[in-house]
């Protein structure tokens, strides 16, 4: 047994090029670059010890399985060439990590025969984490003898049906986390385990599937599925899972399949009381809305939706389901200052344009601080029909309290030339009319295509006392874009309207804020001469 108080040598025994503990940590900074199986040979530790006295062992495993999980990112490959450069520092520090096993429960199956034997043997009975992309059967057969001890079981494309078939078919019951991805062309259908999988917690799937009516599919606390268009599960199938699963935490579906039934066999809906984020995306018509329909999630869950509609199918068909879940976004708890963003894409951004044409338009709400949006309402669709959508999404929001004020974010919508403006226009005048008391506005313009600055800036500061003004309670405006000119000059020119006009002294602001980008020096004082306040956020000044 080694002494658990100390790590102890003396300074006699140390080469002047031994290091140190942090030397010895420091000295593997560029190892998190070394993810070959060339990088992975077993060393014997230097001679002598190098000191550190009074250092508890405990403190000492802190700190190198730190370093290990820094360095590896997730990689088992990287974690073993860190973890083997670390053990070749001494002899007294292989003999520490060699006699601590939570080191060594990591096991890569498509790394060499040798170290695979090396961590099983040294992880002495602990439960292992199985991870990897290829593998011989050798090596396959050695795991598989684990099978009792399999804690997590991540496979991904590069191994072979065979492998995957037999790997999956062996009773499991300590494994807590199943993550299965297999070549699209490979028909897969996982065994659960030969039905001995009582522990699973996660299941995370893609391009293979399930026997849905497992009972072992059960008590689960994240559950994924990705690309599921085969053995796909029915809708019944699929909610007796989550009904099995009343702690569910989170819940992502996304580009699958699922078989709908009739509509007098639908299922009652399943409450999810324990959900945190739930994400279903790219789904096949009908199913989304299906789906939300069919489960109840609590308010706070953070919920990302995401629909595609091409040119002919109606809105309302597509995004009306899904924009159910605005109407109660004044109820969430404001602990932090909140954002609501409407965003729709640069049109001539190509990249961003799907095989139909389509871009994606989007609704988010957000506190600061929280990493999470509460809510993102995506939707893939033409560009033109953006700002239809967005006027939906406004539409529902009318159902808020008027007390409701988040900081409101609008982005892209000034690249439209008429008659699109008109609609733009109408979209800010549906969002004042359903959140008048907001006081702070961000402009957002990615484009450097602004056509219509001012039509939509008389809408805030209107230069005839007798139009009303949207967002009366408006006090900070934020602009943020790479080209400012088109926003300085139609600010200037309203600004100075209302001075001659209504004997004001500037703007009815408190504060103006520029956001990136760049303005000149004369464009800075002109604006100065109509605002009360200007900050400038990451401007240049030319």
């Amino acid at each position: 047994m080694l002494d658990k108080k100390a790590l102890s040598g003396s300074a006699t025994d140390s080469p002047t090029n031994a290091p140190e503990l942090g030397g010895g940590l420091l000295a593997l900074n560029g190892v998190e670059e070394i993810t070959g199986l060339e990088a992975l040979t077993i060393s014997e530790p230097l001679e002598p010890k190098p000191p550190f006295p009074n250092l508890p062992i405990e403190v000492f495993l802190k700190i190198i399985q730190y370093a290990l999980d820094e360095i590896a990112s997730g990689s088992y490959t990287a974690y073993y060439v860190a973890l083997l450069s670390l053990r070749a520092v001494s002899k007294r520090w292989a003999e520490v990590m060699d006699d601590s096993p939570e080191l060594w429960t990591k096991v890569p199956v498509d790394c060499p025969e040798e170290l695979v034997e090396m961590a099983i043997k040294k992880s002495k009975g602990r439960p292992l984490d199985v991870e990897g992309c290829r593998g011989t059967s050798s090596i396959a057969a050695r795991v598989e003898a684990e099978a009792h001890r399999w804690r997590t079981l991540k496979l991904g494309t590069g191994v072979s049906l065979d492998i995957f078939r037999n790997l999956l078919s062996q009773p499991a019951p300590l494994l807590e986390v199943l993550d299965v991805t297999s070549p699209p062309s490979m028909d897969l259908t996982i065994p659960m385990f030969n039905d001995s999988v009582p522990s699973i917690r996660v299941i995370n799937i893609r391009h293979c599937h399930l026997p849905w009516d497992s009972p072992n599919i059960s008590n689960l606390q994240r559950f994924s599925m990705h690309v599921i268009e085969f053995e796909v599960p029915s809708l019944g199938e699929l909610l007796d899972i989550l009904r099995r699963s009343p702690h569910l935490a989170h819940l992502h579906i996304s580009r699958s399949r699922i078989e709908m039934p009739f509509p007098s066999l639908l299922s009652p809906r399943v409450r999810l009381p324990c959900l945190q984020t739930l994400i279903l995306e790219h789904l096949w018509p009908g199913v989304l809305n299906s789906l939300l329909c069919s489960i109840e999630v609590p308010l706070e869950t953070s919920c990302t939706v995401h629909e595609a509609l091409d040119s002919r199918r109606p809105l309302e068909e597509g995004v009306t389901q899904m924009s159910e879940r605005l109407d109660s976004l004044w109820l969430i708890p404001q602990t932090e200052p909140s954002v609501l963003a409407l965003e729709a894409s640069d049109e001539e951004i190509h990249e961003l344009v799907d095989l139909w044409g389509r871009m994606d338009t989007e609704l988010r709400y957000f506190t600061r601080g929280r990493s999470n949006a509460h809510l993102v309402l995506r939707v893939t669709a033409p560009p033109e029909r953006h700002i239809d959508v967005l006027q939906l999404f406004a539409n529902r929001l009318k159902f808020s309290s008027q007390s409701w004020s988040p900081e409101l974010r609008l982005t892209n919508m000034f690249q439209w030339k008429s008659p699109h403006i008109n609609k733009t226009i109408d979209l800010l005048n549906t969002l004042s009319q359903a959140l008048p008391g907001v006081r702070t506005l961000t402009l957002v313009d990615t484009t450097d295509r602004v056509e219509r600055a001012t039509d939509v800036l008389k809408q805030l500061f209107p230069p005839d006392s007798r139009t009303t003004r949207l967002f009366p309670q408006l006090t900070e405006l934020t602009i943020q874009a790479n080209l400012h000119n088109p926003w300085v000059h139609s600010l200037t020119a309203l600004g100075t309207s209302l001075i001659k006009s209504e004997g004001s002294s500037h703007l009815p602001l408190d504060r103006l804020q520029l956001r990136g980008g760049s303005i000149s020096r004369e464009d800075m004082e002109l604006l100065r001469a109509v605002v009360p306040c200007l900050l400038l956020d990451d401007v240049t000044v030319r």
